[in-house]
């Protein structure tokens, strides 16, 4: 039976992942400063979603950022670490040059606005076989059927709502999304991100084949989770995107996104019960969560109901979360 959620029109958890380098130095010949870029945005517009399912990459990578700033997953050099050997030469051409050219080739935006690259159904292949937008739906709401029948029908789902990109329309995203100096920090740190407008883009080369059902889990989850704790919020993303990979048996070996996040969300689930867990992340009913997690604790203290065992569960609540 499915559990009937509360309707909720703003279900458009954000979310990214993965890694370039910030520039430094001159600006090189035929760019533009940054301060010149001007990038389009576009309110939200239905579009189509489609590429393959496949095999996970082995190397694990953040999927993304909802609400709060979290960085997650393997970062590059620092700018610190590369000059820590200036002094070297190599081909004539000494490091800090190779550094400071490396710097100075920041991608350019692409042409297309965030809201055109969606409706145009934006599907680049890359060297990874990200699973269709199509099929994530598809495998939530049959291995999730229990869980999600409030967000289906409320009309919640990631196809039409998400386009696959390359560097140039990334770096177009990106900037509309986060900014000029927030997005220099995270263009190579994110894998994918759901945008304030509830759009979804995916790097083309990043991410595996869980990549596009972590983000369709969002897609299908209320904003009251993430607005409790971002961090259980991704855990439990996570915990219901290793689970649909599973039974519908979308290959994602070797996955170690959010991985702590994952083991603190099996962990709550073996608490309270998934059906607890999946109505405070489908259908927003965190206080019911957050009543489970309280008497769980009690029980483990061998139900004594004074006071301050009740304060101590609340206490551990707030850490928890």
């Amino acid at each position: 039976m499915a559990i009937k959620g509360r309707r909720n029109p703003k279900h458009d958890a954000r979310a990214g992942a993965e890694p370039t380098s910030p520039s430094q130095g001159g600006l090189a010949p035929g760019k533009r400063t940054r301060t010149q870029r001007r990038v389009r945005g576009g309110a939200k517009t239905p579009g189509a979603g489609a590429s393959r399912r496949g095999a996970a990459d082995a190397a694990p990578a953040a999927e993304g950022e909802v609400g709060r700033d979290l960085l997650a997953g393997e970062r590059g050099p620092t700018r610190a670490e590369l000059l820590g050997e200036a002094g070297r030469e190599e081909e004539g051409e000494t490091l800090v040059e190779r550094i400071r050219s490396r710097f100075d080739s920041e991608p350019e935006p692409g042409e297309r606005s965030p809201d055109e690259l969606v409706q145009d159904g934006v599907l680049e292949e890359g060297e990874r076989d990200h699973t269709s937008a199509e099929d994530a739906d598809a495998a939530i709401q049959e291995e999730l059927a229990m869980y999600v029948g409030g967000a289906v029908e409320d009309g919640r789902q990631i196809a039409g709502m998400v386009a696959v990109v390359g560097d140039a329309d990334w770096e177009t995203v990106g900037l509309n999304q986060y900014g000029e100096d927030r997005w220099e920090d995270r263009r190579d740190r994110i894998n994918a991100f759901v945008d304030r407008d509830g759009r979804v883009f995916v790097h083309k080369d990043r991410g595996n084949a869980g990549t596009m059902v972590h983000e369709a889990c969002h897609k299908y989850s209320t904003r009251d989770l993430i607005q409790v704790s971002q961090p259980l919020n991704e855990a439990v993303t996570e915990y219901f995107t290793r689970l649909v990979c599973e039974r519908a048996d979308i290959d994602i070996s070797g996955r170690g996104n959010y991985q702590a996040n994952y083991d603190c969300a099996t962990e709550l689930v073996a608490m309270v019960g998934e059906a607890t867990v999946a109505a405070s992340y489908f259908d927003g009913d965190t206080d019911g969560l957050r009543s489970a997690f309280r008497e769980a604790r009690d029980r483990l203290r061998d139900r004594d109901d004074n006071l301050l065992t009740r304060m101590k569960s609340r206490a551990e609540w707030n850490t928890f979360v």
